[in-house]
């Protein structure tokens, strides 16, 4: 397993999809994997040698799933463990995490309450975190009791 793989991205263990969708994106990106979930596979054909082109493709989504899998919580791998292109793994887990639940805008809305903006260093690194915040409530959207509600600031 890459090093930079588990040091730059973290474990997705659902209610983390915002954080770790970006990373993973520009881990897949680093590799020149992240192509795999914008492309179908290439079809093989007779009439035109591409044998070497498909097997690229191959080869490259394997890569992308394999890397995406060994960043899933235990419990996430299991449910997303039948799918066999890179494109159609990204699209179940940003279907499954992509939108958070109240939970998780709670969560996120005490920790930004709890961020303490130091006295004594200099402020940046801590608004940085207080904009992280605001931007992961920002587009937070949940459904109670059939009813949709928006986080609005």
């Amino acid at each position: 397993m890459s090093n930079a793989l588990t040091s730059l991205v973290p474990i997705l263990t659902g209610v983390n999809w915002q954080d770790w969708s970006p990373l993973m994106e520009a881990y897949l990106m680093s590799q020149g994997q992240w192509y795999m979930l914008m492309e179908t596979r290439p079809e093989l054909t007779t009439s035109l040698d591409n044998h070497s082109q498909v097997n690229d493709w191959d080869q490259d989504n394997a890569q992308a799933i394999g890397n995406m899998c060994l960043r899933l919580a235990p419990a996430i791998h299991v449910k997303v463990s039948g799918s066999t292109t890179a494109n159609n793994l990204w699209g179940t887990l940003k279907a499954e995490y992509g939108k958070p639940g109240i939970a998780a805008t709670y969560s996120e809305f005490k920790a930004l309450l709890e961020v303490t903006i130091p006295s004594n260093a200099h402020p940046g690194p801590t608004m940085d975190k207080i904009q992280a915040h605001f931007t992961h409530l920002k587009d937070t959207t949940f459904v109670t009791n059939s009813r949709t509600h928006d986080f609005a600031l």
